[in-house]
């Protein structure tokens, strides 16, 4: 289904439509909430709270950028949760590589690259490598423009290949 139809059948509350927009979204609004959380069970009870928050506020879409919008809608349900709880929320790097990256073949790769770049680099890698964003749909996430965020990416992608490169020696 298209992602225009889909977003249409959203509008006119069908149900199919809010099952399939789940199981296209569900990882990456997941990623997009424990790469804020870093907790499993918080981050899955707030994918669910997001794709609720989505298909009731649908109406409110403005035809652009779903991904990013919904994305919007996961991290300010993240930071609202961070706002309450107000604890810090340790890192686990066993929840991302087996509940998260396993159906990547490259997920050592990637959990190595977040000991490489900073959060934000590494974040940009992550929505064009794994979630295959366009780089102006990444610079909507981040609220930043086109030029900043293709920058950013190249810029770790070589920080990323020196590593390597070091590595390979």
């Amino acid at each position: 289904m298209k992602e225009a139809l889909m977003i249409k059948r959203l509008i006119a509350q069908d149900e199919e439509a809010f099952d399939y927009c789940y199981e296209q979204y569900k990882n990456l609004v997941y990623f997009k909430i424990f790469s804020i959380l870093k907790n499993k069970e918080t981050s899955e009870e707030l994918v669910q709270d997001t794709f609720l928050k989505m298909y009731n506020s649908i109406n409110t879409f403005d035809g652009k950028y779903f991904k990013a919008w919904l994305l919007t809608i996961a991290t300010n349900l993240a930071i609202s949760e961070i706002r309450k709880t107000k604890e810090t929320i340790e890192y686990d790097d066993n929840i991302l590589s087996k509940e998260v990256m396993s159906e990547f073949a490259y997920n050592d790769l990637l959990m190595d690259l977040s000991t490489i770049l900073s959060d934000e680099e590494y974040k940009i890698v992550i929505y064009r490598t794994v979630y295959d964003l366009k780089i102006r749909e990444v610079a909507e996430i981040f609220n930043q423009p086109t030029g900043t965020i293709s920058y950013k990416y190249s810029e770790a992608i070589k920080k990323a290949k020196k590593h390597l490169n070091g590595v390979r020696k």
